[in-house]
């Protein structure tokens, strides 16, 4: 609605704004159509990122991990305890077969029963006592789908590191190509090809899958 007597105009960052003249004083203001401003420049800065690095990337390459290591273990499911730790642990531990208070002080406050203080280890196999009883088929699932879980926190551990290592890394033009200025120039953009075929977000994004994976499946796992 105009109030006064309306006059010239100014654009800033898209919008025009007129001022009135006499006794009124900003009249209105309205979108100019097609004007760029900041919230086209952000938006494109979103899309470039989301070009760099798809999320459907990562999410694929968190589903291939998951079931590869799923299916490396799920043999384990079929298995039964152990007299090496299962005993002292789980079946013998009258401790963790049952969420009572005692039992939880027990749990905080023990040192003894596995020669180390780990308290949610305790916790951990009370809850799925709770669930399963002592059926092992419970505590075999539990521990494979731990070992899922820290697989993926180890694949975007190695990613991060891959990402913050790059972004230190010198740009490797100091010291190169100290003899003809053609020789000089081929070896430069060699290196920067090759730089920035190590920095492209699908080279860390599979160095850092191939090394989840040789953490997960290595034989000190089993």
């Amino acid at each position: 609605m105009l109030v006064g007597w309306s006059g010239g105009g100014t654009e800033r960052y898209g919008w025009r704004v007129l001022v009135g003249r006499g006794f009124g004083s900003v009249c209105s203001s309205q979108r100019v159509p097609g004007a760029s401003g900041e919230t086209g420049r952000s938006g494109t800065a979103r899309r470039s990122r989301g070009l760099h690095r798809p999320h459907h990337r990562t999410t694929a390459i968190v589903f291939a991990l998951v079931a590869v290591v799923f299916g490396v273990f799920f043999r384990t499911l079929e298995s039964g305890f152990l007299r090496w730790d299962d005993d002292i642990n789980v079946f013998e531990n009258l401790h963790v077969q049952g969420l009572t208070a005692e039992n939880l002080r027990w749990m905080f406050t023990d040192f003894e029963q596995a020669i180390r203080y780990k308290p949610l280890s305790w916790l951990a196999w009370a809850l799925v006592h709770e669930v399963f009883g002592l059926n092992p088929f419970g505590y075999h699932l539990a521990n494979v789908l731990l070992h899922c879980a820290n697989t993926v926190l180890v694949f975007l551990l190695i990613r991060r590191l891959l990402t913050l290592s790059s972004s230190l890394a010198p740009t490797g033009e100091e010291g190169w190509g100290e003899g003809p200025g053609r020789t000089r120039n081929a070896e430069r953009g060699t290196r920067k090809e090759s730089q920035s075929l190590l920095k492209s977000a699908p080279t860390m994004d599979a160095c850092a899958a191939l090394g989840a994976l040789l953490w997960a499946v290595h034989p000190l796992r089993v």
